[in-house]
């Protein structure tokens, strides 16, 4: 590899810049800037050495041949290949150490991977100079293989090397007590009795040439070792390995010895790994590793290009002057629009996603908007789901910062009239009705007609399936050309469906000028689907085109039954641009016109530092209720004139009139995290070398910007001006506590500012939550990919108590027991887990947890994992099951934990996979054959007939995926249910709807729970990342993509260490499953009261009604999680229901004495 490395920097070139490559903008991350520096580099291959994966190296710096970006930040860079498909790069310094922050510096070098056929040039671009651009955080990870010695490295680990499988018996660390050669050497340990397990140091994603004959050679030392120890590679091809060869030595405590592997790269290579092995208990150390390419291909040639510059003017309108009648359009954005053409580009069609100002405004029912350009254009805006449209000319090389106004004292105008001018722009590529047609021959089985009258036009579609017939795809297609590659079409129709059995949506199939479907992800559909009865309704969405896609073909085709009537059919490119500078008129101010304003928002409501002050002004104190044995918020927000250094808030002790108190109360700020787009699961096909992005409409209510989540410590800060700022007060009741009132005062100061002494009233109600849940409610807990959250048992503890507090199982419990195999016999070890066991138990009193992973089926479509060596429900394997499982059971019934067990037995199994189903039904009834007071557990989310009967407790999807007749019918079957909710709890939603509102499904459908699966599983630095890097999976082990899971998605706590605190940091999403959790044992009580009360008093008559409107609050179907001002319309409703329970409560309480 250092070979090719050499090659690729001696080759670079300098030639003059092409003016036939079109200047590129539609890179991730733009910051509504312009990219105004370009350098082009050809690449060429002779004959006899095309180039597969390569990587080419720059060096930065001023002079001939090299990459002019020296001052530049390396967040404004963006590398894209011919058709404008955007790559990922790397930066190292000279040392090696990486470079991804900050500015670039001469002599660093920039890789990236490119590929070019033999005999071939190909053109990447690189672009910089975007003063606007956000920070990109995933960079290529295939690198030429460095620092083999372990001598460079920063904070405790070294550069290059990455740990994988550490726990509290398994350990890395970069170590400088003992070493071959230099300061330094990698060390793995792994402590006596456990688990042999593949810990380990690893370099991944070293790119690899099909035919390259390689050398791996390195040194290991021992000490102690029982097993084996040495150095492995994986070659993969696409996502899977491909050849796998290990080096290893078995000698227990050996001085330095040498390993080397030697291969040849297969056909269809593209990566490998290269990685350390400490198979067994015991240490190892490794040192002085090397990757040599014996005779890999160097027939390559690099140019690099002078530097290019292309400036655009900008235009800005005066921000100092508001729109006319300012109080009635007080809310304002600016919308930054460019054209980097030479020529004027008119009737540009521009997207903006509204709902950052949208929540701004209050989340008004009604509310209109304008564009106003820097030359006085007044343009009017389409609304529609929380997104505006508009059309606007903007002249040649020029950026115009235009201002957009909300107004919630206006209406929008018909929503039918501007689709209308939409539709029959010529940006519309399906403009008119003709060309549609249908895409199988028209029969009893699919009829069609066409001139429908729908709402914009009278030349709608219609067709109609039997539901005898359903199961083929039909309806109409229509090929709209020509499509630009990379770019973002907005598709959108009217929709009117009768008796719809499957979701509606619209779909397109993605092709390249030869009419070939394009290589990366062609199929695409937009819309949430439309099922049942359903009135016209407006379906629309974004999709990113491939980098390959000339052609589009339409499809309004869908494989239920039903009636379903399609009008005015949109396809056209917009241009997406970000609404930036949120601010609000100072008319708003006038509630607290003082330097500082302050209010109580209910925590229901996320504050955001655009929120204004609340209009009934600064409160005369902050009030909580709660019952004994609960905790309980109040949020505090606060929005100051001036920065104010060393604000500081202090609360006294709170007492009542007995002089009784209540324990300290504990005050947190709440952090901000940012969002880059918002929430989806989104997919890629493409090499894992290119940048991938959203390529569709995001699925949440949120948008990109900064987010509340953490829940800080409260220390003094400087509060900055015109920012909000929301703090959490949290009081915990204890369960002795006296009800009564309790009165304290909140301290709020600053440096050279008045201090405010702000009252606190608490009352602490009459009756108590029970310290061991009602609910069975799981979080898991797990290492996030690239994180370790317990090194230690003290670690773990600490997240153990954590969860504990806020009324949460982790799932499993670690360490896991060892199963081990000697002489025929299978014995069980539970020493370790044992200890774990005990304290979520006993002293935590957790009430409930998973079976350990040993006994985990499968997932998705895989096959289940043999056991001890035997094939999945052989013989042997069901034996080995049987006995295992069983010395688990007695185990558990031993200490009287049996029923809090749940054996989880299979995660989202994909039954419309051959043999899955079936799969499933036989690991049911082989955990059963052991026993039935446990019951066994998957999260289906759907129902799955072939496994009524087999299965005992359902993962149903709270949404209405799991129709809410079937519930009924396998609760009458005796199974019970547990709402899964992965990918439902994610940060971007501007209420904390889906969090606070699970118990409540639980109560209306008898759910007996519901688990999430992660609390602590992080891709990025969660801190400054709230969202997730796009990861390579697979759900059959064969086929791979590369898939970025929802922002926030799978944690729910964040690492203290990066703030320096002491164990995790809890979110304001961790508190609102609490609150939910404590608002279900106020319902369970109600209820229990409800049953022995008699007659039909008042109280009795107020406790009824306060449980109906508890089960109107939610509903099954719904828009789901991640919509959470649609499952949660009107949040005020929650804030006073609990009072009406809890009033409830008292009242029956009082009238049964």
């Amino acid at each position: 590899m250092r070979l090719t490395l050499t090659v690729l920097i001696s080759a670079v070139m300098c030639l003059q810049a092409s003016a036939g490559e079109p200047w590129r903008d539609s890179f991730w991350l733009a910051g509504g800037g312009h990219w105004a520096q370009r350098q082009l580099v050809t690449i060429t291959a002779d004959a006899s050495s095309g180039a597969e994966a390569t990587p080419i190296v720059l060096t930065v710096g001023d002079g001939e041949g090299q990459l002019n970006v020296a001052g530049q930040r390396c967040a404004a860079v963006r590398i894209c290949d011919q058709a404008g498909q955007e790559l990922l790069f790397d930066v190292r310094s000279p040392g090696g150490a990486t470079r991804h922050d900050g500015q670039f510096a001469a002599g660093d070098r920039l890789t990236f991977i490119a590929t070019c056929p033999s005999g071939e040039s190909v053109t990447y671009a690189i672009y910089s100079d975007n003063p606007d651009a956000e920070p990109v955080v995933d960079f290529l990870t295939t690198q030429m293989f460095s620092n083999g010695g372990f001598e460079s490295g920063a904070d405790g680990l070294p550069h290059a090397w990455h740990s994988t499988g550490s726990d509290a018996r398994h350990h890395v660390d970069w170590s400088s007590d003992t070493k071959r050669s230099g300061q330094y050497s990698g060390h793995v340990a792994v402590d006596d009795g456990a688990e042999p397990s593949w810990v380990q140091w690893r370099q991944s994603e070293v790119p690899v040439r099909p035919g390259g004959r390689y050398v791996v050679t390195g040194y290991v030392k021992t000490q102690n070792m029982n097993g084996h120890a040495g150095l492995y590679i994986h070659v993969h091809g696409d996502g899977e390995v491909i050849l796998n060869k290990s080096s290893t030595i078995k000698d227990p405590a050996g001085d330095w010895q040498q390993v080397r592997l030697a291969f040849t790269a297969p056909e269809g290579s593209t990566l490998m790994a290269i990685g350390t092995i400490l198979r067994g208990t015991g240490e190892a150390w490794y040192d002085d590793v090397t990757l040599e390419a014996i005779d890999e291909p160097t027939g390559l040639s690099v140019k690099l290009a002078a530097v290019e510059r292309r400036d655009v003017k900008r235009q800005t309108v005066d921000k100092s002057k508001w729109v006319d009648a300012a109080e009635d359009w007080p809310f304002r954005a600016t919308a930054p629009l460019v054209n980097h053409d030479a020529q004027a580009q008119a009737g540009v069609l521009v997207r903006m996603r509204i709902g950052q100002m949208v929540n701004m405004a209050g989340q008004p029912n009604q509310y209109a908007m304008r564009l106003i350009t820097p030359g006085g254009d007044d343009v009017p805006l389409m609304i529609a789901d929380e997104t505006a449209i508009g059309t606007v000319d903007i002249p040649a090389a020029t950026r115009l910062d235009a201002a957009v106004y909300l107004s919630p004292k206006h209406r929008a105008g018909s929503i039918t009239e501007a689709y209308q001018r939409l539709l029959n722009s010529p940006a519309n590529l399906a403009r008119g009705h003709e060309g549609w047609k249908p895409n199988v021959p028209v029969s009893a089985a699919f009829k069609t007609a066409e001139g429908v009258k729908g709402p914009v036009t009278e030349h709608g579609l219609r067709m109609s399936i039997p539901a005898d017939k359903a199961g083929n795809w039909r309806g109409f297609t229509r090929m709209v050309k020509p499509v630009k590659p990379n770019r973002t079409y907005l598709y959108a129709a009217w929709i009117k469906t009768t008796d719809a059995t499957s979701g509606v949506h619209l779909h397109a199939h993605m092709y390249t000028g030869e009419g070939k479907l394009c290589e990366w992800t062609p199929f695409r559909s937009v819309g949430n689907g439309l099922e049942d009865d359903n009135d016209w309704t407006l379906v629309s969405g974004m999709m990113l085109t491939p980098s390959d896609c000339q052609q589009v073909s339409l499809h309004l085709t869908n494989s239920g039954a039903g009636t379903i009537e399609y009008d005015g059919v949109l396809f056209a490119e917009v241009v997406e641009t970000p609404l930036k500078e949120l601010t609000y008129h100072r008319s708003l101010d006038q509630s607290q016109p003082g330097e500082l304003a302050l209010w109580q928002p209910p925590t229901i409501m996320k504050v955001f530092p655009q929120t204004p002050p609340s209009a009934e002004g600064r409160p005369d104190a902050l009030r909580l209720s709660a019952a004994r044995n609960e905790y309980e918020n109040a949020q505090v927000a606060f929005r100051a004139r001036r920065p104010i250094e060393n604000f500081t808030i202090k609360v006294g002790k709170l007492r009542d009139d007995q002089d009784r108190t209540l324990p300290g109360v504990t005050v947190q700020r709440v952090g901000y995290v940012p969002v880059d787009y918002p929430t989806a699961y989104y997919q890629s096909e493409a090499p894992s070398w290119y940048r991938m992005r959203p390529n569709r409409e995001p699925r949440c209510d949120g948008w990109a910007g900064l987010w509340p989540d953490p829940l800080i410590p409260a220390e003094p800060v400087k509060l900055e001006a015109e920012r909000t700022e929301s703090y959490y007060l949290t009081v915990h009741v204890p369960a002795d506590a006296t009800p009564g009132q309790y009165r304290g005062a909140v301290t709020i100061t600053g440096k050279d500012f008045k201090a405010i002494d702000l009252p606190l009233e608490v009352t602490v109600r009459p009756f108590e939550l029970p310290k061991r849940n009602r609910l069975r409610v799981i979080f898991d807990y797990r290492s996030g990919r690239g994180w370790n959250v317990h090194n230690t048992r003290e670690q773990m503890n600490q997240w153990y108590r954590l969860l504990a507090k806020y009324r949460i199982s982790p799932g499993m419990i670690y360490p896991e027991p060892r199963f081990v195999k000697r002489d025929g016999k299978i014995e069980m070890d539970t020493s370790g887990y044992d200890e774990s066991a005990r304290l979520l138990f006993d002293e935590l009193d957790c009430s409930v947890a998973y079976t350990p992973h040993f006994f985990y089926s499968f997932g998705w479509a895989r096959e289940p994992r043999r056991l001890f060596g035997h094939e999945a429900f052989s013989p042997a394997y069901k034996q080995a099951y049987r006995d295992t499982y069983g010395q688990f059971v007695e185990y558990a019934k031993q200490r009287g934990w049996l029923d809090r067990y749940i054996c989880y037995l299979s995660d989202e199994p994909h039954d419309h996979a051959e043999g899955i189903a079936q799969q499933l039904a036989d690991a049911c009834d082989l955990a059963r054959s052991v026993t039935d007071d446990i019951p066994v557990y998957s999260s289906t989310w759907h129902h799955i007939p072939e496994v009524d009967g087999h299965l005992t407790l359902w993962g149903v999807g709270q949404y209405g995926i799991f129709p809410v007749d079937k519930m009924v019918e396998r609760q009458k079957a005796g199974e019970k249910l547990l709402i899964t909710t992965d990918g439902q709890q994610c940060l971007d939603t501007p209420l904390l709807a889906t969090e606070r509102l699970l118990p409540y499904y639980c109560n209306k459908y008898g759910m007996t729970g519901y688990e999430f699966w992660g609390v602590s599983w992080w891709t990025l630095n969660p801190w400054q990342y709230g969202w997730h890097s796009y990861i390579r999976q697979s759900s059959d082990g064969k086929t791979y993509r590369s898939v970025r899971y929802p922002n926030g998605d799978g944690y729910l706590a964040y690492p203290g260490d990066d703030i320096g605190h002491d164990g995790p940091v809890p979110s304001i999403r961790l508190e609102a499953v609490r609150d939910g959790v404590e608002d279900y044992h106020y319902l369970a009580l109600l209820r229990d009261l409800l049953a022995k009360a008699e007659g039909d008093s008042a109280a009795v008559k107020a406790a009824r009604a306060a449980l109906a409107d508890a089960e109107s609050l939610v509903t099954i179907p719904n828009a789901g999680g991640r919509y959470s001002t649609k499952i949660l319309p009107e949040p005020m409703k929650l804030v006073s229901l609990r009072i009406r329970i809890a009033e409830a409560i008292e009242k029956l309480m009082a009238e049964s004495k």
